[in-house]
């Protein structure tokens, strides 16, 4: 039967013959089911209860409890839940002989009995058993038909020479108490100590694989009273090589309280040996290889051992499988042994195939593609690869895989696979270099152009050109794409660019004019400039100033712009120079005057002069007119400015002669008043002339 069965087993027997009323397992909480008696003998099991619930089914009703005290200092009890009108009560402490121990007689009214924590009645107290009861006012434990307490208020301890409980007295009274709770400290009880050996050892008998173990052990309750337990397995049973854990409980103690432990049973048997799983290696080398490995063993008694193998680790292994013996020996003699194997291996031939290989084709049947592959066996030396397609075969178009394989003396093979591949190349078309020419017609130009295309496979092709050579191209630029294709649709395409221009049209270059001007304004101008377009024919420049216009004095430029249908255009420019003429200034010819006076002649003249813009001028004459010109030659300049600052000078000399002395004979010749007379004749016909003179030049 398992342990725990066994174990629970004996725990049920224990609760059925555990004594008078319920059996109260460790908790929290203790009812009075059924109704307690009230001898030490007949009281209820409240082991380990902190709290007590109860009823006094009459007024003379005694409740005792089996309880157990942990600690005297922590000891203590109060009452609470008590049925109305309940006021009177009596709290009594005995040890399990029935030997007074504390009590509280409230001898009063309303007082309600309790029993303090740290009491000094109850503080020196031993953990233990102990009895605990509660009766109501009147009614007091007796001994030898004495009170075993003396009636005082507070806790009081048992009167000199009290004896064992035997009974109470009184009947009760009205204030009886109907329920109650009970509040208990310090009444935990500790847990039965299971007494159980230190861990055996001991050696297998001959070849039995164990020994039958013997061993003892016992347990004891809160109070050292010893209690039923059970181990498993058993003393005396056959325990086998190895440790085994021998399991042990105690039945549940009078407070309901149990406790399991364990120890170790060791048979000591023959060492354990840990060989490696079967070793695969490749030989290094053609006698074999090195081969390293780690065998281990231990013993219950001795510990870790090293085994002893043969062949030892780091041997030299020969090609082919050897078996490896580890043996390990303990203190008591006993011997373990253990095999593995160890396989060494030929190696393969190995040898790494070349990289895949990519040719262009030289004929529509393909290449001729040449390749070595050579390999290396460690035991063999250096093989050559047998390669299927061989070295130097023609192989077709597209991709072939070559699969090659080295095999070596001990018919071990490698194989190996790359690829060949022969490209058929497409054709190549001949770039064309982009073209540009000037439209000959509105609606463009014809243009004409040759592409060729090469294939290595077939020679020369023709490609397909869109749009195609002799096309009229349109005015702009046009993507020429030419396209050769071989047989098997492989293509290649080049593409140039047409361009045809829309030549813009040509003003004609014009001369600069240069007018003269008709007026203030300037002068009228007229000039015919003329353009022509390739696509459109003559075509008529607009001119800024336009012809006709009134140019103003000085020079313009004249821009004259031609532009197409589609808006292409030139520009010419000339310039139109209005020339401002200078006045005209007209002087009198040179004046001879002779002298009025001995300083001169006052001389008077009139110069004019005339402007094309502004009309008639008056010129500014230096000396001026009027002026008293001294004997001699003086030079008179006159001047004319027009309104744009153009000026004119002209020059003419004026004359005083001076005057001759008069004679007057004094003898002989005519008489005076004949040459008076002749003199002022003279000098009047020379101021006529004067006069004549000036009036021509005006």
């Amino acid at each position: 039967m398992p342990l725990a069965h066994r174990v629970g087993a004996v725990f049920a027997v224990a609760a059925l013959v555990s004594g008078v009323g319920t059996v109260a397992l460790p908790g929290s909480a203790r009812a009075e089911t059924p109704d307690v008696g009230e001898t030490i003998a007949t009281a209820g099991v409240a082991y380990g209860q902190t709290t007590i619930t109860g009823t006094m089914a009459t007024a003379d009703d005694i409740d005792l409890y089996h309880i157990c005290i942990s600690s005297g200092a922590a000891f203590g009890v109060t009452l609470s839940g008590l049925g109305a009108g309940s006021n009177d009560g009596q709290l009594f402490l005995f040890d399990t002989s029935g030997f007074g121990k504390a009590g509280v007689d409230d001898n009063g009214s309303g007082l309600i009995p309790s029993i303090p924590a740290g009491s000094a009645v109850t503080s020196a107290l031993p953990a233990g058993e102990y009895v605990l009861g509660i009766s109501n006012f009147d009614r007091d434990p007796v001994s030898g038909g004495s009170e075993i307490f003396p009636s005082a208020v507070g806790v009081l301890g048992p009167v000199a020479g009290a004896g064992a409980l035997e009974g109470w007295n009184g009947t009760g009274n009205a204030n009886a108490m109907t329920t109650y709770t009970m509040n208990l400290t310090g009444v935990t009880c500790t847990d039965p100590v299971l007494n159980l050996p230190a861990d055996i050892f001991v050696n297998a008998v001959g070849q039995t694989g164990g020994a039958n173990v013997n061993y003892s052990f016992s347990a004891v309750d809160f109070l050292g009273n010893p209690i039923v337990a059970l181990c498993v397995p058993i003393s005396g049973a056959f325990f086998a090589i190895g440790t085994t854990t021998v399991q042990c409980g105690t039945v549940a103690d009078s407070q309901g309280h149990s406790s399991t432990g364990s120890f170790h049973v060791v048979v000591n048997g023959p060492p354990t040996i840990t060989v490696p799983a079967d070793i695969e290696v490749l030989a290094t080398a053609p006698g074999g290889a090195v081969v390293n490995f780690t065998a281990t063993a231990t013993d219950i008694e001795d510990g870790a051992l090293t085994p002893v193998c043969a062949p030892s680790s780091g041997s030299t292994f020969p090609i082919g499988t050897t078996t490896v013996t580890c043996s390990a020996n303990d203190a008591a003699g006993l011997t373990s042994t253990d095999t593995f194997s160890v396989t060494v291996l030929d190696n393969p031939p190995t040898f790494t195939a070349p990289s895949d290989i990519t040719v262009n084709a030289t004929t529509n049947a393909g290449a001729a593609v040449g390749f070595t592959v050579t390999g290396t066996d460690l035991e063999d030396g250096t093989l050559t690869a047998v390669c299927v397609p061989a070295s130097g075969s023609t192989f077709p178009i597209g991709t072939t895989a070559v699969n090659c394989s080295l095999t070596d003396a001990a018919q071990q093979v490698a194989h190996a696979t790359f690829n060949v591949t022969v490209l058929n190349t497409a054709p190549t078309v001949a770039p064309l270099a982009n073209l540009s020419v000037t439209a000959t017609a509105a609606d463009g130009a014809l243009v004409n152009f040759a592409s060729t295309a090469l294939d290595v496979q077939e020679g020369p092709l023709a490609p397909v050109c869109t749009p195609a050579s002799g096309t009229k191209f349109a005015i702009g630029v046009t993507t020429v794409s030419c396209t050769a294709t071989d047989t098997l649709a492989l293509s290649d395409t080049k593409t140039f660019t047409v361009t045809v221009l829309n030549s813009a049209p040509i003003v004609a270059p014009f001369p600069n004019l240069s007018v003269t001007a008709t007026g203030a304004d300037g002068a009228l101008v007229n000039f015919a400039p003329i353009a022509l377009d390739t696509q459109q024919g003559p075509l008529a420049p607009v001119c800024t100033p336009a012809s006709g216009t009134q140019f103003v004095i000085g020079v313009m430029t004249v821009s004259c712009t031609a532009t197409d249908a589609l808006g292409l255009s030139d520009t010419k420019t000339f310039t139109v120079t209005v020339l401002n003429t200078a006045p005209t200034v007209a002087v009198p010819a040179n004046l001879s005057v002779p002298a009025t006076a001995p300083s001169g002649a006052v001389v008077t003249f009139a110069a004019t002069a005339f402007d094309a813009q502004n009309g008639a001028l008056t010129p500014v004459c230096t000396p001026a007119s009027g002026t008293t010109f001294a004997v001699g030659a003086t030079t008179v300049s006159c001047t004319a400015t027009d309104s744009l600052g153009l000026t004119a000078t002209a020059t003419f000399q004026v004359i005083v002669a001076s005057q001759p002395p008069v004679v007057l004979p004094v003898t002989g010749g005519a008489p005076l008043s004949m040459v008076v007379s002749s003199l002022s004749v003279l000098l009047v016909g020379l101021a006529l002339l004067a006069l004549a003179r000036r009036r021509c030049d005006v």
